[in-house]
């Protein structure tokens, strides 16, 4: 496949696009970018051997129909219309395949090793460093302040975290998302204590 004009369709396609209104424009791109960059390091730690493009190039897209109903089957055919000449009908089988059954996380017996892969990346995209700034970004977007994203962070958030864990696949991704979490949670430490002054 040739990656680089797939990405570069990926990036026309959801790099000016504003799927929700508490994301950044062309979210769904960077998360895409990111989610692809972490499923092939997820591919290292499995030590997978099957077709680690396909892979690739799901993770990329999983999201490009987000903010529309059904956006992992929505998301399967935008994809195959867009790559439809850029990659063989077999691969882009199976890269659809995996954009829908990327929502099913937790649902081991349905999924393929791919589909699992791309289903913990996409989680792991949502935990670690970047959750400050989506958390300032809702709150900029909805006329909250800090105390509102820490009473969140220390409240909601702990409960969705523990929902989040259970659905990852493997035991590798569960090792990452808690190293993940911890920079996280250290993160909103020292703003709670600077909220207070105790910095």
């Amino acid at each position: 496949m040739d990656i680089e004009k797939i990405s570069q369709i990926a990036c026309d396609n959801m790099a000016h696009r504003k799927t929700h209104p508490s994301r950044e424009l062309g979210f769904a791109y960077w998360h895409g970018q990111r989610t692809a960059k972490l499923a092939m390091q997820l591919c290292d730690r499995l030590n997978y051997l099957g077709d680690r493009e396909v892979i690739y190039v799901a993770a990329l897209f999983h999201d490009i129909a987000k903010g529309l109903k059904q956006h992992h089957v929505m998301g399967a055919h935008l994809t195959r219309e867009l790559l439809k000449n850029v990659c063989s009908e077999d691969r882009l089988n199976q890269i659809c395949a995996i954009i829908r059954n990327h929502i099913d996380k937790g649902q081991l017996d349905r999924c393929d090793e791919p589909s699992k892969i791309v289903q913990d990346v996409d989680v792991l995209d949502h935990v670690g460093v970047l959750e400050p700034w989506m958390a300032a970004f809702w709150a900029a977007t909805h006329n909250e302040n800090i105390d509102d994203i820490l009473e969140y962070e220390s409240k909601e958030r702990v409960t969705h975290i523990a929902r989040m864990r259970q659905k990852l696949n493997f035991h590798i991704s569960k090792a990452i998302f808690d190293e993940r979490r911890t920079i996280e949670s250290k993160y909103f430490h020292d703003l709670t204590n600077a909220q207070q002054g105790l910095l």
